[in-house]
């Protein structure tokens, strides 16, 4: 029986040899997809950890409402656990190029002595040297990139208070990199235009007008040794994150303080400049009247007017309250017994009236 059942198999074999290898080759296959699926996760996230330990992308990022100073720097910089602090400047800008209305988002270069956080892997051309040049992120354009080597970005005047985010408003593109900020295609929401970034582009530090970082990045002691998917990356990062919430509070008043403290300077400044001219017009004041009241003693004098009424005219004297206070002042310590009174005609009808008066006492 076992015999001929051996037989019998191996007739079988003999006799559907391809359809054995069909069969083999559909399993064989299955087994493949199945290992390659298997592996795949394992590959992809193997290589998004090594791109973003390579460019050694940041743990944590700081932001503040009232903006973070080189204080709020040196404080991150001494919370426990904290390995590296690289603060930078941003803002979502409306930028011409080529023709048309981009919504881009300007990031600083980091300053030489601290290009540790973030690093741009150029692809092409070479980094800003001077003012008035950036670099923009390649994105999914590396091979054909939208902005070439060459185009010229005009940041538009539309944008609201430019004049306080930037001090050059005009660059030329000279080269391509790739950020791992921005390792997807797609992109972040904006705060200006249809609300979507098109385009990515960074500018040397002195090129921005802010008064303040708008963030601060951090990475964390032995995180990087760490898998950035996995439990204890998370709990140490979440550790440092706990540690700077902790000093979050006592930052954000000393910089309230910092800004009441500067806007207060400012007012103080202000009222002083205008108590100095303020005083400066009121001695112009007084000479003027010092002027004006020596001319009118000196007429009345050759007139011959001591006493009665007296009326001072002329549009001086008529508009500044403060000048004619001053005249009648100076005029009633020479003539205590000169009536001086608002006007009741124009200087003409006076001079006439007078030369009247005149005419018949002679």
């Amino acid at each position: 029986m076992t015999r001929s059942y051996r037989k019998n198999t191996l007739r079988t074999f003999k006799n559907t040899l391809s359809r054995f290898a069909a069969v083999f080759a559909i399993v064989a296959l299955g087994v493949g997809f199945l290992a390659g699926l298997s592996g795949t996760p394992i590959d992809m996230k193997e290589s998004m950890e090594r791109y973003m330990d390579d460019a050694d992308f940041y743990d944590l990022r700081v932001v503040s409402t009232l903006g973070l100073t080189d204080e709020d720097v040196a404080a991150l910089g001494q919370v426990d656990g904290v390995r590296e602090v690289q603060p930078g400047y941003s803002a979502d800008l409306l930028v011409e190029a080529d023709g048309d209305t981009i919504v881009s988002r300007a990031h600083s270069l980091p300053a030489p002595d601290n290009n540790t956080i973030n690093r741009l892997r150029l692809v092409d051309g070479r980094l800003p040297a001077a003012s008035g040049e950036c670099v923009v992120e390649a994105g999914a354009m590396e091979l054909n990139p939208t902005y070439p080597i060459g185009t010229q970005l005009v940041v538009s005047s539309a944008n609201e208070a430019l004049d306080t985010k930037l001090d050059t408003t005009v660059y030329t593109v000279v080269g391509i990199v790739h950020n791992a900020n921005y390792f997807s295609f797609e992109r972040e929401p904006a705060s200006v235009g249809n609300g979507t970034v098109k385009l990515v582009f960074y500018i040397p530090q002195q090129d921005f007008a802010f008064e303040a970082y708008t963030e601060i990045y951090l990475t964390a002691e032995g995180a990087l040794a760490q898998d950035s998917l996995g439990d204890d990356y998370r709990d140490t990062v979440d550790a440092v994150k706990t540690r700077v919430e902790g000093i979050a509070d006592a930052r954000c008043e000393a910089r309230y303080n910092g800004i009441v403290a500067e806007a207060r300077a400012e007012l103080d400044d202000a009222w002083a400049e205008y108590n100095d001219a303020k005083a400066e017009a009121d001695q112009q004041l007084a000479d003027a009247a010092a002027e004006l009241a020596a001319l009118a003693c000196a007429v009345w004098k050759r007139l011959g007017l001591t006493t009665g009424e007296l009326a001072l005219n002329g549009s001086i004297l008529l508009r500044y309250d403060r000048i004619r206070a001053g005249v009648t002042e100076r005029c009633h310590a020479v003539y205590p017994q000169m009536e001086i009174i608002q006007p009741r005609a124009s200087a003409a009808m006076g001079a006439a009236l007078l030369a009247l008066a005149l005419k018949e006492e002679n």
